[in-house]
């Protein structure tokens, strides 16, 4: 026998969480947090970093099982036994390992309650049908990437059939970096504005997805375009049904959106070009460093314009508030990493949050666009909407 807490904490572990913030929590690591909003902030970013987020508040005895920014307005769901762990927190912890999600639970029984022991359980995804023959020959394919392609720990798959077929990969910006920016596999970061996928894909007969977040994918698709959703891992099996490409051809996207970015960064304006304000940035981050920019302007143009070589080094959380640059850049410095996070206007979660990093004596390093210092020519986000529409990223 062992009790319901340790047996909760195992199925948590099983997904990928490794601490959790808050109250105690049976035998997981806890960081303590006396305000309930800025622990579930800090599991929300822990977890969209990678792993499974976990906040504990025990006045209330609610769990947080997150990977995705949601604030406090996210549906309650009672567990009142512990037979019914595996259904609810399990699933919970799956579903937050597997795509950007949130689950809050409250854990109505005594988590002291002696349960029977079992084998810890195991980790899993979800059965995807073989696309096989549906890519066969004479067919126009291109694969279309997402963060969950990077919490599968995909990325080398996507790299090695993009190598053995010459297929053009495009990213969604939560999977910035899968390739670096000047790959000849790279047909660009998509997915903010309206007119991303018509301007990279038009042309295109298939469309293979893997790892999508649909926080992150809401521009139409050109009409004709088959899409086929596939785990990443299949890629290499379907090598065989796709004969090598003589080329990738360059896309519309890519030349628009440099014909805005490569002049903006050197551009010496003041108030400043936002591209230049990016590459600033990207000189100052150190090599393994991540920089976290809040969904907005500073967002777009930073997912929009940094140059990326290196995977998980840019996070601009879709689904994110004022804060949630701060709280990914926290949980960077919390796992030894530099850090920089950028926002527009500091909101009081943002503050709660550099307060706290700093407590623990691991300072963020913040670059408020906008700010006395760093004044903003927003005018020029006219010259990125006339390259590919609308923000449609937030």
């Amino acid at each position: 026998m062992q009790p319901a807490v340790d047996r909760i904490v195992s199925f948590l572990r099983a997904h990928g969480a490794r601490r959790g913030f808050g109250d105690p929590l049976g035998n997981l690591p806890v960081i303590a947090i006396a305000e309930p909003e800025l622990a579930a902030t800090l599991a929300d970013a822990d977890g969209h970093l990678g792993h499974v987020g976990v906040a504990y508040h025990a006045a209330t005895r609610l769990l947080r099982v997150s990977s995705r920014f949601s604030g406090a307005d996210v549906p309650v769901e009672r567990c009142d036994d512990p037979v019914h762990m595996a259904r609810v927190i399990g699933a919970a912890a799956r579903a937050a390992r597997r795509d950007h999600c949130t689950r809050a639970i409250e854990l109505a029984f005594d988590l002291a309650r002696p349960v029977r022991s079992q084998p810890p359980p195991r980790g899993g995804w979800d059965y995807v049908p073989f696309a096989g023959a549906l890519v066969g020959p004479g067919r126009r394919v291109a694969v279309l990437a997402g963060p969950g392609v990077v919490r599968r720990g995909a990325a080398n798959a996507v790299a090695e059939f993009a190598a053995r077929t010459h297929v053009g990969v495009a990213n969604t910006w939560g999977a910035k970096g899968l390739f670096r920016w000047d790959s000849p596999h790279h047909m660009g970061t998509v997915g903010l504005q309206a007119h991303d996928f018509e301007l990279v894909f038009d042309g295109i007969d298939v469309v293979l997805t893997a790892g999508l977040d649909t926080d992150e994918t809401r521009p139409p698709m050109p009409d004709g375009v088959q899409v086929i959703a596939l785990d990443a891992q299949q890629l290499a099996s379907l090598t065989e049904f796709i004969a090598p490409r003589p080329s990738i051809e360059p896309n519309p996207l890519y030349a628009r959106l440099a014909a805005v970015a490569q002049p903006g960064y050197q551009d010496e304006r003041r108030p400043y070009h936002p591209a230049r304000v990016v590459a600033l940035l990207r000189e100052r981050l150190p090599a393994g460093g991540l920089i976290a920019a809040d969904p907005g302007p500073v967002g777009w143009w930073v997912a929009r314009t940094f140059s990326t070589v290196e995977l998980g080094s840019v996070v601009v959380p879709a689904a994110g508030v004022p804060g949630s640059a701060a709280a990914c850049a926290a949980i960077a410095r919390l796992d030894g990493r530099p850090a920089i996070a950028a926002t527009r206007t500091p909101s009081a979660l943002h503050n709660a949050v550099v307060e706290w990093s700093a407590r623990g004596r691991r300072p963020l390093d913040v670059s408020c666009w906008d700010g006395d210092d760093l004044p903003i020519d927003w005018s020029l986000d006219r010259a990125l909407v006339d390259a590919a529409g609308a923000c449609v990223a937030f």
